[in-house]
């Protein structure tokens, strides 16, 4: 792809999550904005170890990224800065701040003498932000890619789920919905056993799934690392290409977080492993219907569920 010379972009990206979402539109081809190849994947490098990209001269950076000097320049221009200095400010101010996300978001929220009808105005746009977010999701799903990874996850010897913190509700439901209509599925490391016993026990071939988001989760990082070492197959449910899960997954699907919630909004996610579920068990076709109905035999023997208060009990 051709670089246009003149920049499309009106103002250039002011944090890091503002790159990512970048990075994000011009994956997806959603944005105004279109980097060929190369650039990037430079820019995703970048992205990708801010650190790195704060600290190294421009030289040096073209070094670690195997580009030239002459190159970061045209890239930070073409995103709207006045020249390179400009742009890697951006990640000296991520690696001074990045350690206040939660905080720095929550009070971007306080206000003071707070009115009913501003709370209502919150909640709308705390929804508005999420329908933003999925219809984000859905847009950058690429069909032949769904398809093939709903059938890695219907045929696969194993099946593990790795998530932490606000995303660890959504590996637990992943983990229990697929349990429900396959056989050898679970999160990636019991309580107490860690995720290294866990490992030990897949195969070349089996299949991984991570979740998570900015700011990311190193033993997630490292358990993605290690899984793609020993030749399983990972997919990542993340929010950027530039997400370190990204480089060890064979499959990326963007769930994007942005919004005013001081967490990571979580809703893209969420629909999208449920539809990744629905599409696993309509792959599967009855044999999904016959381990659920052998899941209702148990659940009536065992008594485990509670009777609907307006359905008559059996005798």
């Amino acid at each position: 792809m051709r670089i246009p010379k003149k920049s499309t972009r009106s103002e250039a990206p002011e944090n890091l999550d503002e790159l990512r979402a970048l990075l994000t539109e011009v994956q997806s081809g959603v944005g105004p904005l279109r980097l060929g190849t190369r650039s990037f994947h430079t820019l995703a490098g970048l992205v990708d170890a801010p650190r790195r990209a704060a600290v190294l001269s421009i030289s040096e950076l073209a070094t670690a990224l195997e580009v030239n000097a002459s190159t970061l320049t045209r890239l930070a221009k073409r995103l709207g800065y006045q020249g390179f200095g400009e742009f890697q400010g951006v990640f000296r101010r991520h690696i001074t701040s990045g350690s206040d996300f939660y905080s720095r978001r929550a009070g971007e929220l306080l206000r003071n003498d707070v009115t009913d009808s501003e709370s209502i105005a919150l909640l709308s746009k705390i929804a508005q932000d999420e329908s933003t977010n999925i219809a984000a999701m859905i847009d950058s799903i690429d069909s032949g890619k769904l398809e093939g990874t709903v059938r890695m996850i219907a045929q696969g010897r194993a099946i593990r789920v790795h998530g932490l913190r606000q995303f660890h509700s959504i590996a637990c439901g992943i983990a229990y919905t697929l349990g429900m209509i396959r056989n050898d599925v679970a999160l990636l490391g019991d309580p107490g056993h860690g995720v290294a016993h866990a490992l030990a026990q897949l195969e070349a071939g089996d299949v991984l799934i991570v979740l998570g988001s900015t700011p990311y989760t190193r033993a997630t990082v490292d358990a993605c690392e290690i899984a793609a070492a020993h030749g399983m197959r990972i997919i990542a449910l993340t929010d950027s290409y530039a997400s370190p899960f990204a480089k060890y997954a064979e499959q990326v699907f963007l769930t994007p977080t942005g919004g005013v919630f001081f967490g990571n909004s979580t809703a893209a996610c969420l629909i999208f492993a449920e539809g990744l579920m629905a599409l696993v068990a309509r792959t599967l076709g009855q044999h999904s219907v016959q381990a659920l109905k052998r899941r209702e035999a148990l659940i009536d023997q065992l008594g485990v569920a509670v009777p609907h208060p307006d359905k008559p009990s059996t005798p």
